[in-house]
């Protein structure tokens, strides 16, 4: 596979803070964005694999997304933050939006 260009969305400078000191909406961090499979970016933050690396400890593989990192870019300041991509999530009272779930700050341009 094509060794591909990281996964940036600009972000409003408000939520782009919001996520930089760790205030986490419903105990997670996390982005909201359109469901659009036009969009490159959400395409592949779509793709996973089963890791079946725990098959030897007997326990069941897990579902890990394809894209290791996603980073949003301060639309004010340029700066840069990069999450651990962990999975989307979709609610039925949001249709056509799609929840990008994200673990701990890996890297801070600020």
């Amino acid at each position: 596979m094509d060794k591909k260009c990281p996964i940036m969305f600009k972000c409003e400078d408000s939520l782009w803070q919001m996520m930089k000191s760790g205030e986490k909406q419903f105990e997670r961090t996390l982005a909201m964005r359109r469901w659009d499979h036009s969009d490159d970016r959400i395409y592949r933050l779509s793709w996973s694999h089963w890791d079946r690396r725990s098959d030897w400890l007997g326990l069941l593989p897990t579902l890990e997304p394809d894209e290791p990192y996603v980073s949003f870019r301060n639309k004010s300041t340029d700066e840069i933050l990069t999450f651990h991509f962990k999975r989307i999530e979709f609610t039925p009272w949001a249709p056509g939006w799609v929840f990008l779930i994200l673990g701990v700050m890996v890297k801070s341009s600020a």
